[in-house]
């Protein structure tokens, strides 16, 4: 056979092949590809056409009975739900809104009570759920009159297990109740929501919540936090101290994690207490003179 011949016979070859019938998977991919493809063009020509009126369509709007929201506890007074309203200009936004979620996310987020915004699930056509995390006060730092402008009198910020400083919405009487942070001379750093700025505020609430199943069989009522070191002052303790309601200071030691090597850490310390307290009951009813962390050892294994 000739070399033309034969060239023409595979130019034959490659045409029949070229539109000889799809047969198996190619012919079912082909067809889908197709299938896809005129479903997108078809949703696009209608989105195009009808697009502005699906959106602005009231079905779609968020109505605020239809926020449905983690309930806030009972120590929070003020109306969070309706203050992220406000704040992240949330009535009648839009569910179709692509931003809808980032802007209930800042909305609640900067609400001093919230900790974390767990979860956001649009339910269509105008419903939203919003799982949220609270803050939880643990302990009230007093306030020496003088620390804020027109603060001429005494007074206690909650705190939560983070140090970060929560709003002023309890009277007198329930912050009392509370485990107290005395010795903090420092100006809040920021808003109510955010960390005082002050580390030894953090530390302090992090014993308080170490302590906190135990606080009440101990019959504790503050905590002493060191001073803060000066230049021209030289050393000073670096000591937390736990104070009891009949004024006993007991030595904690120093703040949780900065403890010395070979020493028991924080939460060793706070099993201890924690043990005394299902066994002894107050702290005050401690028969030694001195109370630390080795005399409390020593009249448990009696």
């Amino acid at each position: 056979m000739t070399p033309a011949r034969r060239a023409g016979g595979l130019g034959v070859a490659m045409l029949a092949r070229l539109f000889r019938p799809l047969d198996g998977h190619a012919w079912l991919a082909s067809a889908t590809v197709v299938f896809c493809a005129v479903i997108g063009l078809t949703t696009f020509h209608l989105w195009q056409q009808h697009g502005n009126k699906i959106v602005s369509n009231p079905r779609y709007r968020l109505k605020t009975d239809r926020l449905e929201v983690t309930p806030q506890p009972d120590w929070i007074r003020s109306d969070v739900v309706q203050n992220a309203i406000t704040y992240g200009h949330l009535y009648n936004a839009n569910l179709l809104d692509p931003e809808l979620h980032l802007r209930v996310r800042q909305a609640f987020g900067v609400q001093p009570w919230v900790k974390k915004v767990l979860r956001i699930n649009k339910k269509f056509p105008s419903a939203l759920e919003v799982d949220l995390e609270y803050r939880q006060p643990v302990a009230m730092v007093f306030v020496p009159k003088g620390t804020f402008v027109d603060h001429d009198y005494d007074g206690l910020i909650p705190v939560d297990d983070e140090g970060c400083m929560l709003p002023t919405e309890m009277n007198k009487s329930e912050g009392d109740l509370y485990p107290k942070i005395f010795g903090i001379d420092s100006f809040p750093a920021g808003m109510a929501g955010n960390p005082w700025g002050d580390p030894r505020v953090a530390e302090a609430a992090q014993i308080v919540t170490l302590l906190s199943s135990a606080w009440e069989k101990l019959e504790l009522w503050a905590i002493q936090v060191p001073k803060v070191q000066s230049p021209i002052e030289g050393p000073v303790d670096k000591n937390y101290y736990l104070i009891t309601k009949k004024q006993r200071r007991i030595p904690w030691g120093p703040a949780p994690g900065k403890e010395a090597p070979g020493s028991p850490s924080a939460v060793e310390k706070a099993r201890l207490f924690k043990t005394y307290g299902e066994q002894r009951g107050a702290l005050d009813s401690f028969d030694q003179p001195e109370v630390n962390i080795s005399s409390l050892k020593r009249s448990l294994v009696r």
